[in-house]
């Protein structure tokens, strides 16, 4: 209930977080008032999901020194042998905070661009929710992922707050940077394991990429 209480403590808005709280508790069958109680004392704690990365940091700091070494080290280790993690993270965000952008790039990308575990989950989720409703619901994902390790990243692609102009020249030339190395990412695994016809025609789409420009 602790992990729930500190993705929930980092939602802004007091009536969506109301109702993500609700959400929450009725299907993990918890009780509302207890829950409620939990993410208003991390609220106060400064604690909301918005330094849920800080918080793991902290716990591991607290550690035994080989424990908590080899925990740093695992982590950082985790980190690079996934290099284009924090590419799709980063575009599932931009996603999230625009999601008429679900619908408008839906010519050109799709969940199966992400091949990075968790993302994956995540953009399949947004994706399947918009096609359904024209909506993303943020609550909804975040219940779908129990394990800390993937609440840490669900929830750092829900609150990364941007460090760019978002200005719709700005943000179409993201885009395409964004889209063109992720989906490229996609078709260089496959290239991996495809032959035959199937590498001629994964090559020949891969030059397609490069060609891709957004416009919103």
């Amino acid at each position: 209930m602790k992990a729930s209480g500190k993705l929930l403590a980092g939602i802004d808005d007091k009536v969506e977080r109301s109702n993500y709280i609700e959400k929450v508790a009725t299907k993990y069958y918890l009780d509302k008032e207890v829950l409620k109680g939990i993410v208003s004392e991390i609220g106060l704690a400064g604690l909301g999901q918005k330094n849920l990365a800080d918080t793991m940091q902290s716990d591991i700091d607290d550690m035994p020194e080989d424990i908590g070494t080899r925990t740093r080290r695992e982590r950082k280790s985790s980190r690079e042998e996934n290099p284009y993690e924090e590419k799709e993270m980063y575009l599932l965000t931009i996603l999230a905070n625009n999601e008429e952008l679900v619908g408008k790039l839906s010519d050109v990308l799709s969940e199966e661009d992400f091949t990075e575990g968790t993302t994956h989950e995540v953009a399949k989720l947004m994706f399947d929710q918009y096609r359904s409703s024209g909506k993303v619901d943020v609550a909804n994902i975040i219940c779908d992922f129990e394990d800390l390790e993937s609440q840490e990243k669900v929830s750092k692609i829900f609150t990364t707050d941007f460090d760019f102009d978002t200005t719709p020249s700005a943000m179409e030339k993201i885009l395409t940077d964004l889209i063109i190395k992720v989906k490229t990412n996609n078709i260089d695994k496959q290239l991996t394991t495809g032959t035959g016809t199937n590498r001629i025609h994964l090559a020949q789409e891969k030059e397609k990429i490069k060609k891709i420009k957004i416009r919103i």
